[in-house]
């Protein structure tokens, strides 16, 4: 299963003007547009169709003192991510490197260059055993803060959320094997399976909201997630990682050939998760349930457009860091171009749609809208959402080639957004964490972001020879010694 530049078929009713399969083609090419988008996009449609009748039911069906659980429990899974220390980067970039060697033969088997083979195979070895101990640590850690401060949690609390950290540290296991497929070019099929795995999950929810059970929906919708990452990884490739594990690779020596990349990118993600956790969590401990409910909820809209358009850029880190190996610095800068520019279309209107429906609601007198911050409060936060889309969208152009130079403005932008949130939700409430987002993201990260890139791209272009990025990924290079 490779990336495909076809148009998935679509759905158009007969009129009386002929449409020309040819011309659709050519307009989605120009945007960017194929199959691994369609299928990611689609699974963020179904979000946002979905979206709605999940937050009906938790409105109508849960109480408010549930609703801030709820979406705590979420805000506290987030720390998930500093248990794999960002290591799922540098295996889709690892992998995306060597996959221009090898394919996917008749048999599902990886086939090609041997020592290309071996390299890979020994990505997925070490990987396989980083996140089985991430796995436990996230079990043992997150699991026993959730114990303590959800303590006072409705009946049935607990138990459901011992069920959920369980599932969620469980899906750690299978994540190695999702970042290698990614990196090898089936993006698409992963892409697939999340569709389905939204759809499951969001049909567990309701399920189990309806029938009263409370915050074992939660729990529901985490073990149906895991579900299908294991019959992706275990059931459909199989023969992909058994013909992996058949190999006897060369160690990987972490610290020389990981670490130098692996570290820049977990301090980015321990202050990301500072940051993304704080705005619930702190309107949790200093405001109460009712008030990070209402968070909870905006930022679940408004992350899910952020992350939908990130799907023109993501999926295409694997052909970027191929390009960026070869150093085809005009192939790298025309592809970027294109997929940056229409994600970043696609998040402002659908930001923008999404405000416009909540100043809709509230026109109409529709108690719905309560259950999302305040009019001002959502611009804000919509305003911040399209802020750090363009700022993942230029770290990710000098990630695929091995460079992270924005470790420091990520850290400091991030931790001082966390501590911004901390310092005015208990007086402001949601108005000033939005505020805080907002500030900080639009006057002083975007400016350091824009300076960044464009020096990047300045050094790279008017460079002569071939940054070392193009050096072998195992060796005495290193795997991922970022160039000078």
């Amino acid at each position: 299963m490779h990336l495909s530049d076809d148009v998935p078929p679509l759905d158009i009713p007969p009129t009386t003007a002929e449409v020309d399969p040819g011309r659709l083609r050519r307009l989605a090419r120009r945007f960017e547009f194929d199959r691994t988008v369609f299928y990611v996009l689609s699974a963020r449609a179904w979000q946002t169709l979905a979206g709605p009748i999940t937050i009906l039911l938790i409105a109508t069906r849960l109480n408010e003192e549930t609703r801030g659980y709820y979406y705590s429990f979420g805000s506290l899974l987030s720390v998930q991510s500093l248990f794999e220390l960002n290591l799922g980067v540098v295996l889709v970039i690892a992998a995306g490197r060597e996959w221009t060697q090898l394919r996917l033969d008749d048999h599902g088997r990886v086939a090609g260059d041997d020592h290309a083979a071996d390299r890979v195979a020994a990505l997925e070895r070490f990987a396989r055993r980083w996140y089985f101990a991430a796995a436990i640590l996230c079990w043992l850690i997150v699991g026993g803060t959730g114990l303590w401060l959800f303590r006072d949690a409705p009946s049935g609390g607990l138990p459901a959320w011992v069920l959920t950290v369980t599932a969620a540290s469980a899906m750690l296991v299978y994540l190695p094997g999702l970042f290698l497929l990614q990196g090898c070019r089936q993006v698409e099929a992963v892409n697939r399976n999340y569709l389905v795995q939204s759809i499951c999950g969001s049909l567990a929810v309701w399920t189990f909201i309806l029938a009263g059970t409370g915050l074992w929906a939660v729990a529901a919708s985490w073990t149906v997630k895991v579900a299908w990452d294991a019959w992706l990884v275990r059931r459909v490739y199989a023969p992909f990682f058994r013909s992996l594990r058949e190999r006897i690779p060369p160690s990987i020596d972490w610290i020389s050939e990981i670490w130098p990349l692996q570290w820049r990118l977990a301090l980015q993600s321990i202050a990301t998760a500072a940051a993304t956790s704080s705005f619930v969590l702190a309107l949790f401990v200093l405001r109460g349930e009712v008030s990070s409910g209402r968070m909870g909820m905006t930022l679940s809209v408004l992350n899910m457009i952020m992350w939908g358009g990130l799907a023109w850029v993501q999926t295409r880190i694997p052909i970027l860091a191929g390009y960026g190996r070869h150093n085809e610095r005009e192939a790298y800068d025309r592809l970027f171009r294109r997929v940056s520019v229409s994600s970043m279309i696609a998040v402002t209107i659908a930001s923008t749609a999404a405000l416009l429906v909540i100043i809709g609601m509230r026109a109409l007198n529709l108690t719905i809208a309560d259950a999302f911050v305040e009019t001002a409060a959502f611009a804000l936060i919509a305003i911040a959402t399209v802020t750090q889309h363009a700022l993942n969208c230029l770290t990710i152009y000098s990630r695929t080639r091995q460079r992270e130079p924005f470790v420091l403005p990520v850290v400091l932008l991030n931790l001082s957004i966390a501590g911004g949130v901390w310092l005015v939700a208990g007086r402001f409430g949601e108005l000033g964490v939005s505020a805080v987002y907002a500030a900080l993201s639009l006057a002083v990260g975007l400016p350091i972001w824009i300076n960044v890139w464009r020096r990047e791209r300045h050094d790279w272009n008017g460079s002569t020879t071939l940054q070392p990025a193009a050096a072998p990924l195992v060796g005495e290079a290193g795997l991922f010694e970022p160039p000078g």
